[in-house]
């Protein structure tokens, strides 16, 4: 929804453009039209930059439509709109170089401050080589010539101003937007975690022991994978996409079928569907789809091997690994989570991305989880 009310306003900054110009054009027409002499050549010059003027918009209308390159092409555009201005000089105006003096503010609506500051450097190159042009300087008075080269510093600096202050709007707009339905999110899982403790007899204190766990193995790693929102949604919708299951399968002592196996498999696949498709949940998507996919590429539901794999289901896959090792089971009973990290240093760099495995027990070491936890071995590793 952001990217397309962006798409308008550029959109909308080119028309208005368009229509302003070509209003103006045509109340000057209207004017110079009694003026002996002077109709025909304004006439011909306000049709052909009308027509122009609307050219341009059409084809930025196509190109923002049918393209993910509009904000590349706003700039081209709009500076498409002042070149012709320049050049065509529909107004007759001795001083055209005020006009240019819109184009910074104008582009400040559409663009990221990085391209701001590349059209800004163009645009003062522009001004300055059209100054200094025979006509330009000429018309410029030696007292007034410093007054026209602040002129456009002063246009670019009020540019700069509305792209920091758009930018932070926006920011603001995009930070409220995830609350909003990260809040939303978490208020329907926690609706849903008694139903899969009473059906999984899993403990609903795995979701924090899993955040906790996930954050502080952060730590230890080169830089962070996730935003500390991601991680408690990552960890409530993995929880939550148990309710899929059949409820015999997590009482079943024996070894499941082919058809058990395929139905355990798509939690990895559901668990991604309970987030929503938008772009700032893609991460969160992604790494419960992946988790338990494996280095070698033993896991699924893709088989995918080595770098295929994100970190961050990695890291969700190895956390689910210990958490699960130090959780009772029909089938066996509880490690203690000094054995169950020996087991994963045994395994778990087959399986996983070395230094994610180092990290991880790294953590569990530095935190002093293995010693503190050790008391308890029939609950759920609640000492996070």
């Amino acid at each position: 929804m952001l990217d397309i009310e962006k798409v308008r306003l550029r959109e909308g900054t080119i028309f208005w453009a368009a229509v302003t110009t070509t209003a103006a054009a045509l109340l000057l027409l209207a004017e110079r039209w009694f003026l002996e002499g002077a109709a025909e050549q304004a006439a011909a010059g306000s049709v052909i930059f009308i027509g122009a003027c609307w050219a341009v918009y059409g084809i930025y209308r196509m190109i923002s439509r049918y393209s993910t390159y509009s904000m590349y092409t706003y700039a081209p555009a709009l500076a498409a709109f002042f070149l012709l201005l320049v050049l065509i000089n529909p107004f007759s105006g001795a001083n055209i170089h005020i006009y240019m003096l819109l184009f910074p503010p104008a582009l400040a609506l559409g663009v990221t401050l990085l391209l701001y500051s590349v059209w800004a450097g163009i645009f003062l190159l522009a001004y300055a080589a059209y100054i200094l042009s025979g006509t330009g300087f000429q018309e410029t008075g030696g007292d007034s010539l410093l007054t026209y080269f602040l002129l456009p510093g002063l246009s670019v600096f009020i540019g700069g101003v509305i792209v920091i202050h758009l930018q932070s709007l926006l920011q603001k707009f995009h930070t409220d937007v995830i609350y909003e339905k990260n809040t939303y999110l978490l208020q329907v899982f926690r609706t849903l975690i008694p139903t899969v403790e009473a059906r999984t007899q899993i403990k609903k204190n795995e979701i924090d022991d899993m955040s906790i766990l996930m954050s502080r193995t952060e730590k230890y790693m080169e830089e962070p994978l996730f935003e500390k929102w991601e991680v408690e949604l990552i960890s409530m919708a993995h929880y939550v996409s148990r309710i899929q299951l059949p409820d015999y399968l997590y009482e079943k002592r024996g070894k499941l079928s082919k058809y058990e196996q395929r139905t355990v498999q798509e939690h990895c696949r559901f668990a991604a569907d309970l987030i929503p498709h938008d772009e700032e949940m893609k991460r969160i998507k992604q790494t419960l789809e992946q988790h338990h996919e494996r280095k070698d590429g033993s896991g699924y539901p893709h088989g995918l091997r080595g770098k295929e794999i994100t970190q961050g289901a990695q890291l969700l896959g190895l956390t689910e690994s210990f958490l699960s090792l130090t959780q009772d089971r029909i089938y066996r009973g509880a490690f203690s989570p000094e054995d169950a990290a020996a087991k994963l240093a045994e395994e778990a760099e087959n399986l996983f991305e070395k230094k994610l495995v180092e990290a991880f027990l790294q953590c569990l070491k530095e935190e002093k989880y293995l010693q503190s936890s050790g008391e308890d071995q029939n609950s759920s590793t609640g000492s996070f």
